[in-house]
Parts: structure tokens; C-alpha cells; sequence
């Protein structure tokens, strides 16, 4: 896709995934990189977000997701990294090892520091990511960067 190499840092934009990050496939096709996920014996996709001042969610107040992802079929997705698709969490989440441990993720902590949650999105059928949707980055000193590796596939 067009941005494999490429870290998008997002600021400025407050609501909920009110900022998109479009992946365009090499072709200009979707639906091929669909196809080679659905046909592949094994897929997986990288996926990072670094964070300083900046949520993934609200966390334990409200559980509203600031920034997902989209799966093939367009479908909101809320686990990132290597954790099973149904989950509201990050890796560090599932394996209770984030920075912070009663948070899900380590952009939930919302630290001046940078954090990040990534890791590797590996059911071939909710590849390839179309979109990241950004938000949490209207004040000042919220920034987000989100970097969406490329499709890998074996057969």
C-alpha cells in the first residue's frame, strides 16, 4: 500500500476517528489485496500507533474508542495489534503488560512521554486494513502517529 514506509503523525483532531488515514492498495485495488488474503494459507498486516498526550479510549470512564481500525468489509475494528478481533484492547492489554496496569493500552495512559501499542493483525479474513481513523489530538500537546505495515501472505 502507499504508506508501508511512512509514519503519519496526526494532530488537531479532537472527535472520535475524526481523522482517516486511507490505505491505497499497489493497483489501486482493494478488493486484489482482498482476494490474495482470502486465498493465502496465512496473512498478517503490521500495525502501530505511537501517542503522547493522546487516548486510544477514554479507558475505564467511558470505553469510547478514539482511534480504530477498518477491516476489509469497511467494519469498525477496536482490538490492535495481536489480540483476537472481538477485544476492545492492545497487545500489552491481553498480555497485562502495558506501562500502566490498569489501562488496556499504553496510549491510555495519556503521558507526556510517547507511548505506542502495536503488533501484528493475523486473521487473513479482516486483511487488508483499508483505513486507520484517528482522534484525541485537538489540544496542543496531543499528537498521534499511526504506521500500517505492509500486506504479507503465504500460500
Amino acid at each position: 500500500h502507499s504508506l508501508q514506509s511512512n509514519e503519519t503523525v496526526v494532530h488537531g483532531f479532537e472527535s472520535p476517528g475524526s481523522y482517516q488515514i486511507t490505505l491505497h492498495y499497489a493497483g489501486g485495488s482493494t478488493a486484489a489485496a482482498s482476494a490474495l488474503a482470502a486465498s493465502a494459507k496465512r496473512c498478517e498486516q503490521f500495525l502501530r500507533l505511537r501517542c503522547r498526550n493522546s487516548l486510544r479510549t477514554l479507558a475505564a470512564a467511558t470505553g469510547e474508542v478514539m482511534t480504530w481500525w477498518n477491516n476489509r468489509q469497511g467494519r469498525k475494528m477496536t482490538s490492535w495489534g495481536s489480540v483476537p478481533n472481538n477485544l476492545t484492547m492492545c497487545s500489552c492489554g491481553y498480555l497485562r503488560t502495558c506501562s500502566q496496569p490498569n489501562y488496556l493500552c499504553n496510549c491510555d495512559g495519556s503521558t507526556n512521554d510517547w507511548a505506542e501499542d502495536s503488533g501484528y493483525i493475523g486473521d487473513a479474513s479482516m486483511l487488508p486494513v483499508l483505513s486507520v481513523q484517528v482522534g484525541d489530538t485537538g489540544n496542543l500537546n496531543e499528537f498521534a502517529a499511526v504506521l500500517v505495515g505492509p500486506l504479507v501472505c503465504w500460500h
